[in-house]
């Protein structure tokens, strides 16, 4: 299935939004061979390494799709437009925390938090999920030598 210009475009913004102490991938499949796809996950690499998972969802039928969400970072977002958490903040789950897609003072894109997550324990192993990532980042840069 192919990522909605929206999408990309909420992508592009979580990528903008990695601080210098920070590392994050888009599309990480958990696991060697794993079934779980986490939109996008970062690790703090001067804190914790605390892991942070974020599912984009970019419709109120994307949200209530069958598709799993892989919430199993320290700390598990939402990522969604604004319009969209007008529609559905009341029925986001406790712990769990929202950014949204909305314009700054001068009309450009950026992601805003509006609800903090709660820290959680790791729902996968910490190496599991490290090499994910690390498996992710490589097949995004042979991409590039295409």
């Amino acid at each position: 299935m192919s990522k909605t210009e929206l999408t990309k475009q909420i992508e592009a913004l979580l990528f903008k939004r990695l601080g210098r102490a920070e590392i994050g991938c888009g599309e990480v499949t958990i696991g060697w061979a794993g079934n779980e796809i986490v939109d996008f996950i970062t690790c703090d690499v001067d804190r914790n390494r605390c892991i942070n998972c974020f599912e984009i969802k970019v419709s109120k039928a994307d949200l209530h799709s069958k598709a799993k969400l892989t919430f199993i970072g320290n700390y598990n977002y939402f990522v969604i437009p604004e319009e969209l958490y007008d529609e559905v903040k009341t029925e986001i789950t406790s712990g769990i925390g929202v950014y949204i897609k909305t314009k700054d003072e001068f009309g450009r894109d950026e992601l805003r938090c509006v609800r903090r997550a709660q820290y959680r324990d790791l729902k996968a192993d910490k190496t599991v999920i490290l090499s994910s990532m690390l498996r992710s980042m490589q097949r995004e840069w042979f991409k590039t030598l295409k």
